[in-house]
């Protein structure tokens, strides 16, 4: 027979598991308000459950007394005759004080109990307040199994014990302003200052957790795992393209451009490639597999490790008509991966082979050279045998006129002997009749640019690198 104080255990576990399915729900109209009392219901019940295991599992030891120095205590009745326990508030208090219960995990009991009193009470409309009611519950849920594990030694990892799908909280792409009410700017004054943001982020209790996604490595024993690997005890996190892009908004070409403007010796060479060589595959899935959004999302599967038949090639594989529809639409979802579509992507990605879903490309057929082609400045009335200052040019663009047939602006006549380089701006010239290497005034207002592939790859788009020194020359 199990004891008082198992059996408030076990009433607990069940009231949060209530409470995380309520809010894991899809487009669950009272869902903040029902998760606060349900939470709020196993915290207490989980707090009773300690008391009674403190003191010898009797029940009058939660009992609320009335009067003071009689012998037969009498205790406080509900309105049906009831006795009177006590309070969340108060046994958390208690334990507190006695070193039972963490003070973070205290301060985010008060937070959740006031998001109850909020929302039950009145109502809310803001996002950041729907934001805030998150990340107290998110730790309301982490603390709730750190203390069952602590207090009963009770591993709760055979429950889902994570709120909500990132996909159910993505915001709209537009919303209407909302203006806090009152009540609102109260409520989140309170939470924000019961919440320490200096605190210890891996701190076994915490008052509120900030959510935040991230392809990181995280040193905290308690954080949440997230599936980016083959562990089935994951929760899965669906990002959407959009959400990626956000996240890391730069591709081959941008970060190409970044490199360049940073360092200044930097070069579009083999180390460079090697640097990026980790893609092994892009993996194209089914459109409208996404709660909010039927955009296109793929899977990139990096690794720095690639087998020997996989160096240098990347694989690319077309799994868009590889899915199950689903019975009822769930927002823009309308279909989703099988266990056999799963089974045929990883399948095929095994198999490293060309097929019609299956295209293996180099890693030279994903790079080029973005190339600036820069004009001379041409201008009316200059002197075509002389170098300008930067100070002088300044003002000639201001005042004098620009014309195709006008004499090229001069910044600077190199030394006789400098060779001519045309790819890097050092052009012949003839100056007071004599052969001199000069760099011209690029005219910005004329500046393009090219995107270059690598020789012999001309087929998969670009122009041919070979071909730019012909193009310079012209355009000079």
């Amino acid at each position: 027979m199990k004891s008082r104080s198992r059996e408030l255990l076990d009433r607990a576990i069940a009231a949060m598991v209530a409470a995380i399915d309520v809010y894991n729900k899809p487009d669950f109209r009272y869902r903040a308000e029902s998760f606060a009392i349900l939470a709020l219901n196993a915290w207490e019940l989980l707090l009773k459950a300690k008391w009674l295991a403190m003191n010898r599992n009797r029940l009058s030891s939660l009992y609320v007394r009335e009067g003071k120095g009689s012998k037969r205590p009498r205790y406080k009745r509900t309105r049906s005759g009831s006795p009177f326990t006590r309070s969340l508030v108060y046994l958390a208090k208690k334990l507190t004080e006695q070193k039972v219960l963490d003070e973070a995990c205290r301060k985010n009991l008060e937070a959740l109990a006031e998001l109850r009193d909020t929302t039950v009470h009145f109502y809310h409309r803001s996002p950041e307040l729907g934001e805030r009611v998150q990340e107290i519950g998110m730790a309301a849920v982490k603390n709730f199994a750190s203390a069952a594990q602590d207090w009963f030694n009770e591993d709760l990892s055979r429950f889902n014990f994570y709120l909500m799908p990132l996909s159910f909280v993505t915001p709209p792409p537009a919303t209407q302003a909302v203006e806090l009410n009152k009540e609102e700017k109260n409520f989140l004054r309170y939470v924000r200052n019961l919440d320490d943001r200096d605190s210890d982020p891996n701190a076994r209790y915490s008052v509120a957790i900030n959510i935040e996604v991230r392809f990181v490595r995280s040193k905290s024993a308690a954080a949440t795992p997230v599936r980016v690997t083959n562990d089935p005890n994951a929760p899965a996190v669906r990002l959407t393209e959009e959400q990626i892009r956000e996240r890391y908004p730069w591709d081959y070409h941008e970060l190409t451009n970044r490199c360049r403007e940073r360092y200044s010796d930097f070069k579009v060479e083999q180390k460079y490639h090697q640097l990026r060589k980790g893609l092994e595959a892009i993996v194209a899935l089914p459109l409208n597999m996404f709660y909010n959004t039927g955009i296109a999302t793929y899977v990139w599967v990096l690794t720095n490790r690639k087998p020997e038949h996989r160096k240098g090639r990347v694989q690319l594989i077309d799994a868009t008509q590889w899915y199950k529809p689903l019975r009822k639409n769930l927002g823009k979802k309308n279909c989703e991966l099988s266990e056999d579509d799963i089974r045929l992507i990883v399948d095929t990605f095994l198999k490293f082979e060309e097929t019609e879903q299956s295209k293996i490309f180099p890693n030279a057929a994903f790079g080029y050279w973005k190339v600036t082609m820069e004009r001379p400045l041409r201008l009316k009335g200059i002197d075509p045998e002389r170098a300008y200052t930067p100070k002088e040019i300044k003002a000639l663009r201001e005042t004098a006129e620009r014309a195709d047939d006008a004499p090229q602006v001069i910044k600077k006549i190199h030394k006789p002997d400098t060779a001519p380089d045309p790819l890097r701006g050092l052009f012949e010239a003839t100056i007071h009749g004599k052969p001199r290497v000069v760099e011209y005034e690029p005219d910005t207002e004329l500046s393009d640019t090219r995107c270059l592939c690598q020789p012999g790859i001309e087929d998969l788009g670009g122009e041919p690198a070979d071909d730019l020194l012909p193009k310079v020359e012209a355009s000079v």
